[in-house]
């Protein structure tokens, strides 16, 4: 019996982004190899308890869990009752292409928000989806694309998955299922049913599939001529990084009064790899921006704009610095006056824009930093004591004293600035078929 998974192709949108056109997405190559075997998705059943015809968003946010792992290393799991509700899915199912425009509008949220349910009532609420969980979703750091590969009958449909398997994995329409020896075929006259991930391929043999409807890795037959299929690129959001949060390292392992001055860039990035953080464009996996030792070097580790692992809510819009010490009440280590000077200086670098000229720089990023919004760790996050309950919140700030007094030339640059960021907002709101800068312009490397 041929099961209907809930995929329905609709007519072709012209506005559509299409490989090899005019307004194809940017070619960033994640794995060269073009498999993508190591980072496969937490299973999550589409027709465990209940039929939902969900297959498509089911489908797509496999290829976004996948993605972000290559991407940050960390396992993600997203709720596709968000995305089904948002998109009014009841059987037959839906058109990917809406599915998708969908989740470009409103992202992801999180599996534990909005866990999976045990009927089907229940897992169609809310609908229409409540403003609580929309406005959740909008905070999703990340700007998620995607693009027709191949769109109907296309001699070149092999020679083109291979090719964008290494940008991503792909999303396609299958004939579910027939399988013959050892391999799922499509019949003569199959139409497509159900809507699947490819991560990669063994040459001349058979195509990896993940179908999340039955927690299976398939294998298809080489030839099985796909006729729709699309890929994906995902970017963090270019946010205006206006804040500057200062951290100790503090003590070391269980004992909060350690000296940890004497720390190296290499025992630190060994502890923050080992706590899952990802690899920065500058290859350490340190979180913060810059680490600044004893002696008063200071070393980059991440871009100024590069999404950071530093303070829960703060990773994408602000700058990190950590002092190599520990300046904890009772332990026998304070900022040295080389610090204080070089830290000083870094501050007063960032808030006169001669950063640009000195330290690394994210592409796209736009920075706009002020004495006045230098804070210590846990003035952003109260769960933390960083940088030291031996130093005041303001320690920072009044290293570089307060502002002078605004000339009317700055504050005509401040009014000029909010109307730039009110123009950014405005163009980013255009509808898909409008000539975009987001993905096109943004350096994203695995």
């Amino acid at each position: 019996m041929k099961i209907n998974y809930g995929l329905v192709i609709a007519e072709k949108d012209p506005t559509a982004y299409v490989l090899g056109k005019a307004n194809e997405l940017p070619k960033i190559v994640l794995q060269a190899d073009g498999q993508w075997d190591n980072f496969l998705p937490v299973y999550e059943s589409q027709a465990d308890k209940f039929e939902t015809c969900g297959c498509v968003v089911f489908g797509t946010q496999n290829c976004i869990e996948v993605y972000l792992k290559r991407l940050t290393g960390i396992e993600y799991n997203f709720s596709e009752r968000f995305n089904y509700n948002i998109a009014s899915i009841s059987c037959p199912g839906s058109d990917p292409h809406f599915v998708c425009e969908t989740i470009r509008a409103n992202n992801v949220i999180n599996q534990d928000i909005m866990p999976m349910t045990d009927t089907i009532e229940n897992f169609n609420i809310p609908r229409p989806m409540s403003i609580e969980y929309i406005t959740l979703g909008l905070k999703w750091p990340y700007s998620f694309c995607h693009e027709w590969v191949v769109q109907g009958v296309d001699r070149m449909w092999k020679s083109k998955m291979k090719e964008t398997l290494r940008y991503s994995p792909l999303a396609v329409a299958v004939f579910a299922w027939k399988k013959q020896g050892g391999l799922y075929v499509r019949t003569v006259g199959g139409r497509d049913n159900h809507w699947v991930m490819i991560y990669g391929y063994k040459e001349g043999e058979y195509w990896k599939c993940f179908d999340s409807y039955d927690q299976s890795e398939k294998r298809l037959a080489w030839d099985f001529n796909f006729q729709f299929i699309k890929r994906f690129h995902i970017s963090e959001k270019i946010e205006m990084i206006n804040k500057i949060c200062v951290h100790n390292s503090g003590g070391i392992g269980d004992n909060p009064l350690a000296l940890s001055s004497h720390l190296t860039v290499e025992s630190i990035n060994l502890a923050h790899k080992k706590r899952g953080f990802n690899l920065s464009e500058m290859n350490y996996y340190v979180g913060y921006n810059f680490l600044l030792f004893p002696d008063g070097r200071l070393l980059q580790t991440r871009l100024i704009g590069e999404q950071t692992a530093a303070a829960v809510g703060s990773n994408f819009d602000t700058v990190h610095i950590c002092l190599l010490g520990n300046f904890t009440k009772g332990s026998m280590e304070s900022p040295t006056g080389a610090q204080k000077e070089a830290l000083k200086g870094l501050i007063l670098n960032l808030e006169n824009g001669s950063f640009a000229n000195l330290y690394k720089v994210k592409n796209g990023a736009s920075c706009d930093f002020n004495r006045t919004r230098v804070y210590a760790h846990r003035e952003l996050q109260p769960t933390t004591s960083c940088f030291g309950s031996s130093l005041p919140d303001a320690w920072a700030r009044d290293l570089v004293g307060p502002v002078a007094e605004e000339t009317e030339l700055q504050k005509l640059l401040v009014t000029l600035l909010d109307l730039y960021k009110k123009l950014l907002q405005l163009l980013q709101s255009k509808p898909f078929g409008v000539a975009r800068n987001d993905c096109s312009q943004t350096d994203v490397r695995g």
